[in-house]
């Protein structure tokens, strides 16, 4: 995902001003003016971006372990979807995943647009005159950023990151990781024959082909632009969503049409989830069915790291016409 780092066209720059477009949470209103003298780290996220929260344990130890020696962490909310808008949303989330830093909305991304940003997640690094020593998009780079970090603190000793690196994850994976796949029609692409048809209810058939990497879907279905909708209750458990992918965790960002709780059934490779198979939002039902129940709008976790490396069909069943699916992540 991207280069920045090295060859940065903001490294040596002043920092553009923080434009607020909705609230601050965790914290009043801060400025970047108001912050010199302070080593500042800006991490634009969304809390629904896998790749953000892989980030968050990472934040979450550096902001603990460093805001006593001059270090202020501000994450620039700029939201994926529509229902990230919501400050209700996402102060749910940042209660979730422990985030105390302060946090500012950015619903029209005009801090977004004053960095030239193009990414989830991307982090500048300032140094306390307010100038930009340090730049990375995407995961990973903990122990570089850590360092860069403890440079413009002057902290000596040992840091939390920088162990040597192990094998690669990517060992023994004979194809490529199946990227993210939206799918709304925006950005998404959709496998059914019936394609999309804008904002309308379309009955698609169960394709009898499936390519990998493509989201199928099966039932009544209406089609938006960031979101497919199952648009109607049905019984049986005869609808559903399908991806085939490589990897071996899977994610989807789902949330309920109009409020109301309900239940997506998971099977992978034909068959209900094993439970060392499970994702951290997998439960089970006393027939050993494995399932998640979705209660707002967010990312949840399917299939956990205890799947085989490799090739995997995985199927999202529901009769609820609540359901709404957005994207779809995986991971090693």
């Amino acid at each position: 995902m991207g280069e920045p780092e090295n060859g940065s066209e903001w490294v040596g720059q002043e920092a553009p001003e923080l434009v607020c477009s909705g609230q601050w949470l965790n914290s009043k209103p801060l400025t970047l003016q108001g912050l010199k003298g302070t080593v500042v780290l800006l991490d634009f996220l969304s809390y629904s971006c896998v790749n953000c929260i892989r980030t968050f344990p990472f934040l979450n130890q550096w902001y603990e372990r460093y805001r006593e020696q001059g270090l202020e962490i501000i994450g620039i909310h700029t939201p994926e979807f529509e229902f990230e808008k919501d400050a209700g949303n996402l102060e749910a989330a940042l209660k979730t995943h422990g985030l105390r830093f302060p946090v500012m909305q950015d619903n029209d991304y005009l801090t977004w647009k004053a960095f030239h940003n193009n990414y989830w997640p991307r982090k500048f690094l300032l140094d306390r005159t307010g100038k930009i020593v340090y730049d990375h998009v995407g995961e990973g780079a903990y122990g570089e950023t850590e360092k860069k970090m403890r440079e413009l603190l002057e902290v000596k000793g040992r840091g939390l990151t920088g162990k040597p690196a192990g094998q690669s994850l990517f060992a023994g994976l004979s194809e490529p990781l199946t990227g993210e796949l939206y799918v709304g029609y925006a950005r998404g692409i959709i496998g059914n024959i019936e394609g999309y048809e804008p904002d309308h209810e379309i009955e698609y058939a169960e394709p009898e082909y499936r390519e990998d990497g493509i989201v199928y879907v099966k039932g009544t279905w209406m089609s938006r632009a960031q979101y497919m909708h199952h648009s109607r209750d049905t019984q049986g458990r005869n609808d559903f969503a399908w991806v085939r992918y490589t990897g071996r965790s899977a994610n989807a960002v789902m949330g309920p049409a109009y409020g109301k709780r309900f239940t997506v059934f998971l099977e992978v490779d034909g068959h209900p989830l094993k439970k060392s198979e499970a994702g951290l939002d997998v439960s089970f039902d006393e027939r050993g069915r494995s399932f998640v129940e979705v209660r707002q709008p967010r990312m949840y976790g399917l299939v956990g790291g205890g799947m085989p490396l490799g090739g995997h069909e995985l199927k999202l069943v529901c009769d609820s016409r609540e359901f709404c699916l957005y994207t779809f992540t995986f991971g090693l």
